[in-house]
């Protein structure tokens, strides 16, 4: 891709960019052994910046607070941009005073040098950044050594046959469901695409579509409306499976004007009288906010999106009876995070704020309970990374309210 004179090996879209928008593009020939390219750009699609992150030409970045400034990260000094010159290793650091110690071969680095490693900090970040924005990616299908199996055949209801509104770009509707297992990232409304209504429990491949849920039991659902204009989301499930979606008794999420982008959260528990062990239709609407419509779960979409999946209800869900299943996190009645790991002792636990940023970092535990206390945390959300004796790790998002 030519820039006037310049010719660009490729580009990824940072961590985070809205689906609309996030894509990569690479020259064939940068693909090969010993090439840094490709993962350069991998590292800009898990949130890393250039090393050089704030620099301008010769100029040093600042680097008052290593987790704000420059590349956010602690273990990279800060450089200036060596695009074009030689290599520097063995030199002087003009913006540290010392001699280069490994960043001028970075990958995430401008420079002359063969760019060969990433920092453990740079690891950090970028699991965080996968954790917050590109969790898809481990449940991507072609992880899979089988197919998935999204070919449900649940029992009809009514299926919107139009938008009401007029066709545009309107970018609205449903960028992302996670649900159990259910954890599809889609486009939004436009022109290219102009879907309107799909049903992800028939013939597709491109996600986890379909989950089991306990009964009366809690599970947490999460949905990222498109960039444009204030949303409405609303969630229902069939729960007697009769084909018609009660307004009263199985609508799970009802919530407004909220921003383009954001990413909403609900609590469902199955009620006792709901049917088990059969696949039931998961509706998610999502829509423009406009005062004056009222959306049902049979209501044509007006700028948004309608989507449907396949949720079965059981009385025992099974878990995997390892170490890290068994882990448990979460917040008690002072706000406090509550680690316990019942198998294997903990060794380590990292905080991180949605940005990848290290908050506190606590090692050496070897405890199967900790406690950390949040009073400190000028934070609401979380990520907790817990690592046990075995080496196995487990992470998890939290909102301290």
């Amino acid at each position: 891709m030519a820039t006037g004179t310049f010719l660009a090996s490729g580009y990824a879209s940072f961590a985070g960019t809205i689906p609309m928008f996030d894509d990569s593009f690479l020259i064939g020939n940068v693909c090969s052994t010993g090439q840094a390219t490709m993962a350069h750009e991998f590292g800009h699609a898990l949130g890393l910046w250039y090393t050089q992150e704030g620099s301008n030409g010769s100029a040093c970045p600042p680097n008052a607070d290593c987790t704000l400034d420059g590349d956010m990260v602690c273990d990279t000094d800060p450089m200036s941009d060596l695009l074009g010159s030689l290599c520097a290793t063995g030199t002087v650091n003009s913006c540290t005073g010392n001699i280069f110690n490994g960043v001028e071969q970075n990958i995430m680095a401008y420079t002359g040098c063969n760019r060969n490693r990433f920092t453990v900090g740079q690891k950090n970040r970028a699991i965080a950044q996968l954790l917050q924005y590109r969790s898809n990616l481990l449940n991507s299908p072609v992880l899979l050594t089988q197919p998935l199996q999204n070919n449900f055949n649940l029992t009809p209801t009514c299926i919107p046959t139009y938008m009401s509104g007029s066709a545009g770009d309107h970018h609205s509707g449903i960028a992302m469901v996670k649900f159990g297992d259910i954890n599809n990232y889609t486009e939004t409304y436009n022109l290219s695409n102009a879907q309107f209504y799909a049903d992800y429990s028939t013939n597709y491949c491109l996600g986890t579509a379909f989950t089991s849920i306990p009964l009366n039991a809690p599970t947490e659902l999460s949905v990222t409306v498109g960039y444009n204009y204030h949303h409405i989301v609303k969630a229902y499930i069939d729960y007697n499976n009769n084909g018609i979606f009660e307004e009263n008794t199985e609508m799970v999420f009802s919530q407004t004007n909220i921003p383009g982008s954001t990413t909403v959260t609900a609590i469902v528990t199955p009620p006792l009288g709901a049917l088990l062990n059969t696949a039931l239709r998961m509706r998610v609407i999502g829509d423009y906010d406009l005062p004056a419509m009222t959306y049902s779960a049979c209501s044509a979409p007006v700028f948004g999106q309608v989507e449907d999946y396949a949720v079965t209800i059981v009385s025992n869900l099974s878990t995997q009876n390892d170490s890290v299943s068994s882990v448990q996190i979460y917040t008690d009645s002072d706000k406090n995070i509550v680690i316990k790991s019942p198998q294997e002792k903990i060794t380590s636990v990292i905080l991180y704020n949605y940005s990848g940023r290290i908050l506190k970092k606590y090692d050496n535990i070897n405890k199967k309970e900790f406690i950390v206390t949040t009073s400190y945390i000028n934070q609401n959300s979380l990520i907790i990374a817990v690592e046990n004796s075995q080496g196995d790790t487990v992470s998890k998002k939290l909102r301290i309210d």
